[in-house]
């Protein structure tokens, strides 16, 4: 399996690189299956007839492919922290089989091994699921499993390892109010560019302006934050005692900051009209906690304005960000800001 997306060439994971992956933890199989399942990020899954693996290689055009040693060796650390951090609270994680921070392997730069999840991801759980009631406590149960990924206070802001924060100038804007403003900002100068009315634009502005004492507030003490967070990468399975999350996937940027940022995610993927207008939010409350509506209006109209721009015309919406700008200022209730059945049509 192998590739040439540039000049230093797309990393491959062979049948014997697999086999030899494995072993380094001790699983032993003859009947061993590799399949590239995601590219930037890389990751492979290796299935054994005593189930399955995933092995990850940080790939993505921001990585520096030059010096894939280090910025590896980071993320490989990064995410084996997260992962540690959840499983130490008692929240169900993907069990790490191997972290290698280095070169000397079948890939020749730095990986993470995980044993494959129990279950299957949240939104394909819910599509299947029977009926009102068994849909409600599915969501319940996501809700009260993020509950308490961001009730973990961290040490400091930022990403962080196994051994505490990695520190450094570069700020990501989950991670603090300043850089969350700074990053508000070039979203809607963006807008201003694509055409959107600038009263409305202004009026977004001058709405997170006065918000912004609550959002500096809210980013203290900094709390576990996904960053890159969606509803898909939550895994759920049924048991004898109701729906149980097994884990969730992908730390790549998981950090210190306000979780507030994460529920935009979950809002904007359980919102796609697959789910029949579905009001997943009376349900996800429940489980998650009320937020506070005029910290979560903030969020949305920057995150969800952002992920609307780039993911809602190639998927699922095309109104103009005026009509999105216009629904999220005006909404009163958790109902008319929340659902966004108009929108996506």
């Amino acid at each position: 399996m192998t590739g040439d997306p540039g000049a230093h060439g797309e990393p491959g994971l062979s049948v014997a690189g697999a086999r030899a992956l494995l072993g380094r933890v001790g699983v032993r199989s003859g009947d061993v299956r590799v399949s590239l399942v995601h590219r930037h990020n890389h990751v492979w899954r290796i299935g054994t007839p005593g189930g399955g693996y995933f092995v990850k290689a940080w790939t993505k055009d921001w990585y520096d492919w030059a010096d894939a040693l280090t910025t590896g060796a980071l993320n490989a650390d990064h995410e084996a922290a997260a992962y540690q951090l959840l499983a130490a609270r008692g929240l169900a994680v993907p069990e790490v089989v191997a972290v290698d921070q280095t070169a000397g392997n079948p890939l020749g730069r730095p990986l993470l091994v995980t044993r494959e999840l129990a279950g299957s991801p949240f939104p394909e759980a819910l599509a299947q699921a029977g009926d009102a009631g068994e849909r409600h406590a599915l969501v319940r149960a996501v809700g009260a499993y993020q509950a308490r990924m961001h009730g973990i206070v961290m040490a400091a802001p930022g990403y962080f390892g196994r051994q505490g924060p990695f520190g450094g100038d570069w700020e990501h804007g989950f991670q603090s109010a300043r850089a969350y403003y700074r990053a508000m900002e070039i979203w809607w100068r963006a807008d201003e560019e694509a055409g959107a009315d600038p009263a409305l634009v202004a009026a977004a502005r001058a709405y997170a302006g006065r918000m912004r004492p609550r959002v500096e507030a809210a980013f203290v003490p900094p709390r576990f934050t996904q960053a890159n967070c969606h509803a898909v990468q939550f895994f759920a399975a049924r048991t004898p005692g109701g729906w149980a999350v097994t884990g969730v996937v992908d730390m790549e940027v998981a950090l210190g900051g306000w979780p507030l940022l994460d529920v935009a995610g979950i809002a904007f993927d359980l919102s796609h009209p697959r789910f029949g207008g579905y009001r997943w939010w009376r349900p996800w409350f429940e489980g998650y906690g009320e937020p506070d509506f005029d910290l979560f209006r903030c969020v949305r109209l920057t995150i969800d304005q952002s992920w609307w721009n780039v993911v809602a015309p190639h998927s699922w919406g095309a109104a103009p960000p005026e009509c999105v700008l216009h629904h999220l200022l005006s909404g009163r209730t958790w109902d008319e800001l929340l659902d966004i059945s108009t929108l996506a049509g």
